[in-house]
Parts: C-alpha cells; structure tokens; sequence
C-alpha cells in the first residue's frame, strides 16, 4: 500500500508542476531521481516566500512523505489545500499523505472532496471505490467506478476492484464473468495472478482462486508469493494436506518469513501435528516478538497439547500486546485455571464479564474458577448463569460436580441428572451421576450408570475403581473382580499435563533435542521399570543408536511386562525395521491373533511365508504405513512386479508415488519411470523431490541437460543435500545415467 500510494503522490506531483516555475521544476526532476532530501531544499525557499506558493507546499509535502516526515509534510499539505481548495492535484497528494498517515476517514472525506469538483477525477474514484471495498460496501465501490472513463474501465486494478465488489453485492453471474477474464489475462502474468487471487481468495472463492495459484506454480515453482498463497488459499478451501506440501515448499525458500512460519503452524494444528506448530511458532516468536498472531495460536495449540504452562505464558504475552481482545483475556483465564492461578483467572473473567454480562456460558467459567477459591462464591456465579440460560447443560454439569463436592449430593441429583440426559455418552459426568447415586444409597442406579461410564472410558482408572466399589456394594462380586483387576492394571491416575519447558525444548536445534531426548528417556526406563511405555521408548532408542544387544534385552523385559496391543505393535514395528525379524516376531505373537497388526505377518514374510505377505497386503488397506514396508521388502528382494502390482493397489500418496518411480527406474523400466516422475513432478510442482526424481528419469534417457534443468528446480526448491549436488555434477558426464541408478539403488524412495 504505501509504494503505491508514494507512486501515487509523485505521479500528482507531476501533474501540479506542469506549469511550475524554474525552482519547481527542477525539484521534480530530483524526485524523479530519487532525491528527495535535495527537492525539499530547493522547495523551501519557495513555499515559505512572502508570496505563498500553494503549489510548493504541496509539492514540499510530497518531498518529505518520501523522507516519512509525515507529521511535517501534514502542515505543508493543509496549507496548501487551504491556499488551493479546488487544486484536484493538491487535494489528492494531501488525501495520499493521509492514508500514509493511518488516516482513512479524512482520506476518505478529502477524496470526496475532489469527485465534488471533478466527478470522473481518475484517481479518487478509485481510491474511494478500494475504500469501500475494503469496508466491505461493494454497492457504493461500483458506483464510483461507473465514473471513470470508458477508456478506463478495462483496467485490471479497475476490474479488479469491480470483481471484489460484485461478489460483495452478490451478483455472482457477473463476478464469475470479470473473473474468467482475469484469470484468462493472468496466464503470463505473474503480480496479476497473485491480485486476482488475492481478491478471489477475498471473496471466498476458494476453489477458483487454488486452481489459479496451482497454474501459476506449475510453471513457477520457485516462486516465493505464488506459493505463499496457493499454501494459504488450499488451506481456506479445507486442502489441509495440500497447503502444508506448498507452505512447507515456501519455508524452503524464505525459512525465517514469518508470515509463513506462521501460516504453516496454523496448517499443522488442522491437521493434528502440534508439536511441528509449536516448533514453528516458537522460531517466529523469537523474529517478531511483538506479533500478537503469533503468541495467540502458540497459547492455543500448546493448550492443545496439555502444556498449560508455556500457554499460560504465550496467553500473558499476547494479553500484553492486546490488552483490550474479550476472548483473549477470557481464554488466559482457561489457562490460569489449568495452571491454579485461580485469582488471575477469576479476574480475567470478571473482566470479561463486565464486558459481556449476558454470556451464561462465560459465568459458568467464572462460576468453576471462583469455586477453587470460594464454593458457596462460584455457587452463586453458577446460578446466575442458569437463570440467564436454564437449559445450559455446561452449567448443570458445572454446578452438579460442585454440589457434590461440596457435599450435597441431594442438590447434585438434578443437575447431574440432566447433564446425562443432554450428554449421554459423557463419561466424566456419568461417572459423578454414580458416585452421587452411591453416596444417596442408590446401589442399582450407581452401578447401572458406572457401567456405561466405564464402558465410555475404559483407560480412566478412576472410573473403573468407582464401578468396582459399586458393584461390590450391589454384592455383584464377580463382576467387581475383574473391574478391580483392570483397575489394578491400569494403574494409579497420572498427570496428562506437559511439563513447563515445551516452547522452550522445541526451540532447541535438532541434535540439543536428540541429546535432551536421549536423557530423559534413559532415565525414565532406569526409574520406570514396569511402564512398559517407557521401555519402548528406550527400545526405539537403542535400535537408533545401533545398539542390538541392549535393544534386544529391552525386547525380553517389555515381552514379560505385557502391555497393551498398541505399545507391543510400536516395539515390534521397531524391531522389524531394524532387521531383529525373531524379536519382532516373539513381540507380536504376545497380539491376540485377531488383534494382530500387518506388520506381524510382515515379519513372517521376512522368513520366506508368501501367505503372510498377502495377509500383509492385505492388512495396508487399514493400515497405510505398511506400503511403503511392503514394497521395500518387495524391492529388496528384486521383485519388482509384484512391488509395482502393490503400489497400484495403494491410496494415492505422494511419497508413495516417488517410490513408484524410483522401484520402475531399478526394474529396468526407464520409460515408465519418466511418465511417472511427470506426473509426479506435474502434480506437486513445489516438492523438490519430485523434481530431483524428474531429473533421475531423464539422466536414465540419456536427456542430460533437461535432467540438470530438473535437478537444479529442485535445489532452489531446497534440496540440498550432499547427494543431489554431487548428482548434478555427474549429469555432465557420458556415464550419468548409469551413476543415477546406482543412486537411486542406494536410497530408493527417500525424500531429498
């Protein structure tokens, strides 16, 4: 906005000196230079003459815009309209000045002004026409442009502005139409491709605005903004996965762009990946302190993430920066109640409250945050709620969990009663329901109601421990034997909560978090000697570092813990991986057979059982991360066929699709590698590996200077590791091909 608008003021510029004396001309010369400092000193002898000269203030005005000596350069401008109030020229370099002032009412009104005088004036109908846009009034944007010239209206920046407005008015035939031939005359266009998908993007046009940024990629991969916001349209139009391939594409480029720090974390918290966010988050952190975006969504994800600590720090961050955001100031109130700052979270909510009286869910937060302090005090907050909104079931909930706790089971019966009604398949409030119902000497309705808590929550040790007592207060005795028995095997309740240090931990590099890892698993399988979670995470260790004999101890004692289905599938998987096929084997057979995983029958084909491989096969249909282990399995024991008959079996994957590409290259099948490393580089223009396999196909024909073309896309797309540089500088030679292969034959399918 601001290189536009000073384009803006010296274009005007000119136009006011076109019968400017000597002295003024020559400052508009020095402008045109660049040198504003020199055109300011040749106009201030003339502005401030005893004759008033209200061109010169204008033109002086300008001068120290470009030098940002905005407070100065205001006087100069409102001299000169005062001297000048029907000088079209002056008023529109003062209307200029004022939007880089921050001042867009005035400017606003100023541009107003200039239409009165001259109502097909060029340049302040399409400034109040962006206005307008801007504040969301397409109806009054189109009448301004229907002022400007006829020789104008083809204009992009004037088709641009109608577009938006016409989507704004709702009149999407119209808007479909401007936009067909924007995107038509945008083909060869690179900064028209990004305004019409910007305002594509404005007007919620997901879909059309991603196919116009995909285009433009295809044939620009390397190109920064295309990418930037192709990431951030595919992620609007609910392509989660397909912005993070860009926005990761974009990071490669520009690794410390902030905006795309930022917008690749908020990818990752859709789709699940919160730790990489808080990664992100914190290196944007650490270059822009004083975003406000960016402390809001690591409060939020690392609150995902049951890292209270680092959210309650991240929330009093943001707080300072935006004092006055309601719902910031009501979620550091969550915070400060996970972290018992319950003072804090009470004030923060009696803030918000103030602000927001008849929000009955806010005075059910209130309510909860005042009872830590003062039952009967939250008590009141809670009713209050209720009676603003008495069908609130998070106030019942609320309410009923505080009655009982603080001993009044009676007055708990109702409001737990209808929680469960409106929630039934709330485990949490269920399980207070039967506990209230036991302290009322309600056996039968305790047990009923434990068992359907229970069922909901069968990893909750509490609540098996409270169906227990209940059964065997009912004389169901059996039955409390083998609640008891897995209440035993689940073991006492833990901490779900992410000790403080997590934003701190993830800011670290790579190797000081492999270090730190390294030391807090070892200690905790040195202390936690029969968490069998711990001692699969120090399995995975050992297998890492190379160290087989310990690893294979570690293999024997998790086998004698017996744990879960899931940890006794993480340990095999590792050992698998790690060519310990008998140890994977004897892990996994401890899997009641139906539950087994694929990877199970993977091990058995290791040994030579081809039924166990197609049980394998079979079982990737609900377990993807088998094919890419099926397949090398396949590849490794040079059966291609049926590695390649698998992989066309395979959901459509990427990573997948590379490995397609490189076990056609090592069958011997260099035509079907190319068509594959085409598609697959056409498809997913901005991944540098594909690029880097398009260059591995053509070296394989013999293409030797379209395989360097391709090799060197995908370096600026940011592969840079020692192997492809050194494989570019093989494609020069006669034997390029041939070294390729052996390439792809040391590190089939792994991304570059």
């Amino acid at each position: 906005m601001t290189k536009l608008v000073l384009t803006a003021l010296l274009y005007v510029a000119l136009l006011l000196a076109a019968d400017a004396g000597a002295a003024k001309r020559d400052a508009i010369a020095a402008m045109q230079r660049g040198d504003y400092a020199a055109a300011e000193k040749m106009l201030r002898g003339v502005a401030v003459a005893p004759a008033a000269d209200g061109e010169a203030m204008s033109l002086l005005g300008v001068a120290l815009d470009y030098q940002k000596k905005l407070a100065e350069a205001g006087e100069f401008h409102r001299k000169a309209v005062t001297l000048l109030p029907r000088s079209t020229a002056a008023l529109t370099n003062y209307a200029n000045h004022l939007i880089l002032a921050g001042d867009a009412g005035r400017a606003e009104t100023t541009f107003a002004r200039i239409v009165a005088i001259d109502p097909a004036n060029s340049a302040a109908n399409r400034q109040l026409a962006r206005m307008a846009v801007e504040r969301k009034k397409g109806a009054d944007a189109l009448g301004y442009l229907k002022h400007l010239r006829d020789a104008e209206q083809g204009d992009p920046d004037v088709e641009l502005l109608r577009l938006e407005a016409l989507y704004q008015t709702g009149q999407k035939g119209e808007a479909d139409a401007v936009a067909n031939k924007l995107v038509a005359a945008a083909r060869n266009d690179l900064n028209l491709t990004v305004a019409v998908g910007r305002v594509l993007t404005n007007a919620r046009q997901f879909e059309v605005a991603e196919s116009l940024f995909a285009a433009a990629v295809a044939k620009n991969p390397a190109h920064f903004d295309l990418l930037y916001n192709l990431g951030v349209v595919a992620l609007d139009a609910g392509h989660a996965a397909r912005a993070s391939e860009v926005l990761n594409a974009a990071l490669r480029l520009q690794p410390e762009n902030v905006d795309v720090l930022y917008s690749l974390a908020f990818v990752y918290d859709v789709l699940g990946q919160k730790e990489a966010a808080v990664t992100l988050l914190a290196h944007a952190a650490k270059l822009a302190p004083s975003r406000p975006d960016v402390q809001k969504l690591l409060a939020k994800v690392t609150y995902g993430l049951n890292a209270f600590d680092d959210a309650m720090a991240a929330w009093d961050r943001y707080v300072k920066l935006q004092p006055d955001d309601d719902e910031g100031r009501r979620e550091r109130a969550q915070a400060a109640l996970r972290v018992q700052q319950f003072a804090k979270s009470v004030a923060d909510l009696k803030w918000y409250v103030s602000r927001h009286p008849a929000d009955a869910e806010a005075r059910v937060e209130l309510g909860v945050s005042q009872s830590k302090i003062d039952g009967e005090a939250g008590l009141a907050e809670l009713n209050r709620a209720l009676q603003l909104k008495p069908d609130l079931t998070e106030g019942h909930a609320a309410r009923g969990a505080l009655y009982y706790t603080l001993g009044r089971p009676k007055d708990a019966l109702a409001d737990l009663e209808f929680t469960a009604a409106h929630r039934p398949d709330d485990a949490g409030s269920l399980d207070r329901l039967g506990q209230t119902y036991q302290s009322l000497n309600r056996p039968a309705d305790a047990v009923r109601v434990l068992r359907k808590a229970a069922a909901l929550a069968k990893e909750d040790a509490q609540v098996q421990l409270h169906l227990g007592v209940a059964l065997n207060a009912a004389g169901v005795t059996e039955e409390a034997k083998v609640v008891m028995e897995r209440f035993r095997q689940l073991g006492p309740a833990r901490d779900v909560s992410v000790p403080a240090g997590l934003v701190e931990y993830l800011s670290l590099t790579p190797e000081q978090q492999r270090a730190d890892y390294r030391a807090r698993v070892e200690k905790a399988a040195k202390e936690q000697v029969t968490d069998g979670a711990a001692q699969v995470r120090y399995l995975q260790l050992l297998l890492e570092d190379g160290k087989t004999t310990e690893a294979l101890e570690a293999a024997r004692r998790i086998a004698g813990l017996k744990p879960a289905t899931g940890l006794l599938t993480d340990a095999g998987q590792a050992l698998l991986e790690s060519g310990q096929l008998a140890a994977a084997k004897e892990i996994l057979e401890q899997i009641p057979e139906a539950q087994r995983p694929g990877v199970y029958y993977l091990s058995l084909a290791e040994t030579g059982n081809d039924a166990a491989l197609e049980r394998a096969i079979s079982a990737a249909a609900k377990e993807p991360q088998l094919y890419r282990q099926i397949v090398r399995f396949l590849v490794k024991n040079n059966r291609y066929a049926e590695a390649l008959k698998v992989l066309d079996g395979a959901p459509e994957d990427r990573d997948l699709l590379l490995l397609k590409t490189t076990t056609l290259a090592m069958s011997g099948d260099a035509a079907g590698a190319a068509d594959s490393a085409a598609s697959l580089q056409m498809r997913w223009p901005e991944w540098q590996a594909g690029w880097i396999v398009r260059g591995a196909a053509l070296a394989a024909q013999s293409k030797v200077e379209e395989a360097r073309q391709a090799v060197q896309t995908g370096i600026q797309l940011g592969a840079h590791s020692a192997e492809t540089r050194a494989f570019l500088d093989v494609l020069g030679r006669a034997s390029a091909a041939r070294d390729f292969i052996a390439f792809l034959e040391q590190k089939p399918g792994d991304e570059w």
